[in-house]
């Protein structure tokens, strides 16, 4: 892990600048209408934020030499639709003229999924809408929480700044070392699709895939936007997910 004397000043900023956006987003309490929504921020959720995404896939997840990614041409909108008491439905849907819905190329391309998503102990919770099991473009499967399956999901996002290894995007994959465990690492000054981000966390659990499970990937600024989702198969070590448009 990279030390600086500067790190400490850094990370007040950071939050600094990020609490005082939620602040005054909070204090005008108005939808955002206009063609361009503001994108989700995890720990300042409004009605009217938009986020879209494109899909990717890749494959040989377990080689390092290998960074393939393929975009295919379909974008999913994540939208939070209603709040209560603090409570948030997030709606996930393909756009109508997305390949893989013309084409029907995805099992379940013309699904809509309905998340609950809410902020306790400095973490954004993300459930299924009802029952304690449910599917999730982004989050591939949620559950709820203390749930029996949620060992076995992403369904949490801590605020914190990871202070694990710093690595890079490398393709569809990260420049983490292949290992069947739970990591949290973090990433500097990264571009992705024409946006640049100063600092973002990297919750790598590819834990289950010690026992043939997936592996899950989600990359997100601490207190701000999604930017990435993946899941791997442990058995065909390819995989894929979502990346912020």
């Amino acid at each position: 892990m990279r030390t600086s004397i500067l790190w400490p000043l850094a990370t007040m900023i950071f939050m600094s600048v990020f609490l005082t956006s939620c602040q005054k987003d909070e204090e005008t309490n108005t939808p955002n209408t206009g063609p361009e929504p503001d994108p989700i921020q995890i720990s300042c959720l409004m009605v009217g934020q938009q986020s879209s995404f494109i899909r990717f896939t890749g494959e040989e997840y377990y080689m390092a030499n290998n960074n393939n990614i393929t975009y295919y041409a379909d974008t999913m909108v994540m939208e939070v639709v209603s709040e209560d008491q603090g409570v948030f439905i997030l709606k996930e849907s393909l756009t109508p003229y997305s390949v893989s819905v013309v084409n029907d190329l995805l099992w379940n391309a013309d699904s809509i999924y309905f998340l609950k998503a809410y902020v306790d102990m400095d973490t954004l919770w993300v459930e299924p809408q009802y029952g304690d099991y449910g599917g999730s473009w982004f989050f591939t499967e949620v559950s709820k929480r203390n749930s029996f399956y949620s060992a076995y999901s992403m369904s949490e996002l801590p605020f914190q700044m990871f202070q694990g290894q710093e690595v890079d995007f490398l393709g569809w994959k990260t420049t983490l070392n292949y290992a069947e465990i739970y990591k949290e690492a973090h990433m500097k000054n990264q571009s992705l699709l024409g946006s640049s981000y100063p600092f973002l966390n990297a919750r790598i659990d590819d834990s289950s895939m010690a026992f043939d499970g997936p592996g899950y990937t989600v990359i997100y600024e601490p207190k701000g936007r999604l930017v990435r989702s993946s899941v791997v198969n442990w058995w065909t070590q390819s995989g894929g997910g979502w990346d912020r448009l």
